[in-house]
């Protein structure tokens, strides 16, 4: 079974919140997925961070470790 992020727990993560570290490190055996819509809320959110590249960079490297995926029937379901 995949578990499907949000923005909360997803930046929660990056932010290296202990919770959503220990959450989702516990998960990732399981399978995590991001919505390309999540994604993309998260990015606009850094661009007006003082440290947007290194943040970015950040959120690139987390995106490589999740399944991306497009929002469709299957999904919604």
């Amino acid at each position: 079974m995949k578990y499907l992020l949000d923005a909360d727990w997803a930046i929660s993560f990056l932010n290296g919140r202990a919770n959503a570290v220990h959450l989702i490190s516990e998960l990732a055996d399981k399978g995590i997925a991001l919505s390309v819509i999540t994604w993309g809320e998260i990015y606009e959110g850094l661009l007006t961070k003082p440290d947007s590249p290194r943040r970015i960079t950040q959120l690139d490297d987390f995106t490589q470790a999740v399944d991306l995926i497009a929002p469709d029937l299957t999904v919604a379901r």
